[in-house]
């Protein structure tokens, strides 16, 4: 019976052995703890997209902004950003003749304000491979679109929820600073006047593409 517990010990140690030899001595091990768990990033990007069929909805443009994340766990993590969107859009207005048609003009500026709630999943955990800590997010959020003088059409923007589906990655340069780069899909409906259904439906789904980069600090 001492023989059979000596040997379930002895190969017990060998076992753990062996798998602490599995994979890389920690200093040379290309994963890295992120030992930080709140960071503020600087956020520039570009704003794409058609604007829907009508071109009527906010697209290509510049955008700044920010984000405060916060780690909840090594994988899971939250984040609140803002953004200032100087976008471009079409205006559209039927014509006064017998059989209506709709007239294209512009583009004209159209400025949108984002505010958004962030869940992410970091890909690599509570760690960066090779200085990189990629990930997947969902963003639900609020744009508030300004209402441009310039707008002479039926047309309005106004206020839109979005959801957007984002992958990207963080460069840990130190335990402190950090590149982002992501890639979104923004989702947002625009509603058309009854107008516009000549050529069109009373509403659309729109997708546009959202490039962002961003200098974050961690804390």
């Amino acid at each position: 019976m001492r023989r059979v517990i000596l040997s379930g010990v002895l190969l017990a140690a060998v076992v753990t052995a062996g798998q602490a030899q599995v994979g890389y001595e920690p200093r040379k091990s290309p994963y890295r703890e992120i030992t930080k768990g709140k960071s503020l990033t600087l956020m520039v990007g570009y704003f794409g997209g058609s604007g829907g069929s009508l071109g009527v909805g906010p697209h290509n443009g510049p955008t700044v902004g920010g984000r405060f994340d916060l780690r909840a766990a090594g994988t899971i993590q939250f984040g609140f950003g803002f953004a200032v969107a100087d976008l471009e859009r079409f205006i559209i207005r039927p014509t006064l003749d017998s059989v209506p048609v709709l007239e294209t003009i512009g583009p004209i500026p159209q400025q949108v304000l984002m505010f958004d709630f962030t869940a992410q999943i970091n890909l690599t955990g509570g760690k960066s491979w090779k200085r990189l800590a990629p990930y997947f997010a969902a963003t639900i959020g609020l744009a508030l679109g300004e209402d441009s003088p310039l707008n002479t059409g039926d047309f309005v923007f106004g206020n839109k929820i979005y959801l957007t589906p984002t992958l990207g990655t963080r460069v840990m340069l130190s335990q402190t600073f950090h590149l982002r780069l992501e890639a979104r899909a923004q989702f947002w409906k625009l509603s058309f006047p009854p107008a516009f259904t000549v050529t069109s439906s009373a509403g659309q789904w729109v997708v546009s593409p959202w490039l962002q980069a961003g200098l974050g600090v961690s804390f």
